[in-house]
């Protein structure tokens, strides 16, 4: 992915309106300013700026138009969103643990070094680096078939009702587990399915390949280039940036200096604000980490 400009990139006023769904918009209380800068097309860490910081920010992104008061939002211009299931909109941490362990302890081999694989890649893919190539096919059936039980584990995150259910820009569904068991574990925690949906077993390669996110947004008759993705896992901003489209993160499953291609780390998609022409956020907002 290419550096994000000042087209795509800006700062602005935002008055306390609305946020994604309708909800108010949360007032910027924290003393600093935050903003995400880009040098060279890779993310750095968020730079506080004292208020109210805005030479410090013209000087930095190169920008002689920006206006900037309280509260500090940094913007990303997009036509569509691309959002990773597990972790994003789904709490499955918990699953996904129990299920690689038990297939870990099926096959001999240490759970924590499976773990390690485990979030963001296809059940296949995770599988290959452990069994010969003839077994693939066998061994991915039987963790996927662990998804399919019946269970009441699976919870909404925050944010990703409203997410999914906002009409201001089109939305998908890109994930790795596969099309039958994210239609499960959405309506299982209690969310739409929407109507463009990437699972494992819609392409012929996985995360951290490009090609879910090419695929969701080629059904969205948008340019990858114009959507922005969020995702949890290493994995996933790989298959995210190489696609090029715009990455964001949310601190759900990994620590934020794992997911440093990201072009901001957010808590959940209620930091996330939906506008006709794109996203925003409060970098006034603390980022965990």
């Amino acid at each position: 992915m290419t550096g994000v400009g000042a087209a795509d990139v800006g700062a602005w006023l935002r008055p306390r309106g609305t946020a994604v769904g309708g909800a108010p918009a949360q007032p910027a209380t924290a003393s600093s300013k935050r903003i995400v800068a880009q040098e060279g097309g890779r993310c750095t860490a968020p730079l506080s700026l004292p208020a109210p910081g805005l030479s410090a920010v013209r000087a930095m992104i190169g920008w002689d138009d920006v206006g900037v008061d309280e509260p500090l939002t940094v913007r990303v211009s997009a036509k569509a969103i691309l959002l990773d299931m597990d972790g994003v909109l789904v709490d499955s941490t918990g699953l996904v643990h129990k299920h690689w362990s038990q297939w870990a302890s099926r096959r001999g081999l240490d759970a924590s070094t499976v773990l390690r694989f485990a979030h963001g890649s296809p059940s296949r893919e995770v599988v290959a680096r452990f069994v010969p190539a003839e077994e693939v096919l066998v061994e991915a059936a039987w963790v996927e078939g662990l998804a399919l039980h019946p269970t009441t584990d699976e919870v909404a995150l925050p944010g990703a009702h409203a997410m999914l259910t906002q009409r201001v820009l089109p939305v998908a569904v890109v994930t790795s587990a596969t099309r039958a068991v994210a239609q499960l574990r959405l309506t299982r925690a209690g969310l739409p399915v929407p109507a463009v949906l990437v699972g494992a077993d819609d392409v012929t390669r996985g995360k951290p390949d490009p090609l879910p996110y090419l695929r969701a947004a080629q059904l969205l008759r948008v340019d990858a280039g114009d959507c922005v993705a969020v995702e949890d896992s290493p994995a996933g901003l790989t298959s995210v940036r190489t696609a090029g489209a715009k990455p964001l993160a949310l601190l759900t499953t990994h620590r934020a200096d794992e997911l440093s291609d990201a072009l901001a780390l957010l808590a959940d998609l209620r930091s996330l604000h939906v506008l006709p022409a794109g996203v925003a956020w409060d970098s006034a907002e603390d980022f965990p980490g």
